[in-house]
């Protein structure tokens, strides 16, 4: 089995990268799956059933969430799409659902309380799907702050997923490895705009940095846009091989990192 996974995609710019680039990769790995943290998908923050139609065109399977899961109120009409997927250890009662399955595999979405607070403990709640048997690819989306916690969750159950992608601070890492047959990497890495501030324009994060100031993050009208995902191949439960792609519709993508088990 060959899936892809997509970091965070902030607004219109990632989207045009993922519609660009998405459809080349996908043939040129044969994958069977595509998986992409969704949460910035509309404007940089939340997302909608129209960004949401526009990525499926693209080739996107499933979309994880994050901390700005229901930043939009339009979120509602998609909550119950078994395909949309918010935090899995969000608190009880709340819509939506953080897990899914298909054959061989399933897909859990967890979120970090240091990325949005009040969340149970995504260690915990990933114990209690662990305890339920299940002989399929296990792939986690941790959207987490802190490269501490992400490393740990993996080192922590290493033996029983078969890959842990670390989403949410925009940044690609080049830690990307395979121990105990599962795949790892602490940040996938921002699809969007890479000449700015987390994908957004700096104004908003300067006026909070230098003066405390509010404000809303806004999109930039102009940028320089990439891709950035990872390729996994899994036999098994385990995965066995790992890319790292980055690229831009301009010019392409191109492998930045590779590793075997």
């Amino acid at each position: 089995m060959r899936v892809g996974f997509i970091g965070d995609i902030v607004g219109r710019p990632g989207r045009h990268q993922v519609k660009a680039l998405l459809p080349l990769v996908r043939r040129e790995f044969a994958l069977d799956l595509v998986v992409a943290n969704g949460e910035n998908l509309a404007h940089g923050t939340g997302v909608t059933m129209k960004v949401v139609e526009e990525l499926r065109g693209a080739g996107v399977d499933i979309l994880t969430g994050g901390n700005h899961t229901f930043d939009k109120k339009e979120v509602q009409a998609l909550i119950d799409n078994p395909l949309f997927l918010r935090p899995f250890n969000f608190p009880r009662g709340v819509p939506g659902r953080g897990v899914w399955q298909g054959e061989g595999i399933r897909v859990i979405s967890l979120c970090s309380p240091t990325a949005l607070a009040n969340l149970n403990n995504p260690f915990e709640a990933l114990e209690l799907l662990l305890d339920e048997p299940y002989d399929g690819v296990t792939l986690v989306d941790f959207h987490a702050e802190y490269t501490a916690e992400k490393r740990a969750l993996y080192l922590a159950y290493r033996d029983r997923l078969s890959a842990v992608m670390g989403t949410h601070t925009h940044v690609g890492t080049d830690d990307l490895e395979i121990g105990d047959g599962c795949c790892y990497v602490t940040d996938v890495g921002l699809t969007g705009c890479s000449d700015n501030v987390i994908g957004m324009e700096l104004e908003a994060s300067f006026r909070r940095q230098r003066f405390a100031l509010p404000g809303g993050m806004r999109m930039p009208e102009n940028c320089k846009a990439h891709l950035q995902m990872i390729v996994m191949e899994f036999e098994g439960r385990r995965c066995n091989h790992a890319l790292k792609l980055k690229g831009c519709e301009s010019d392409g993508w191109r492998i930045t990192q590779e590793v075997r088990a």
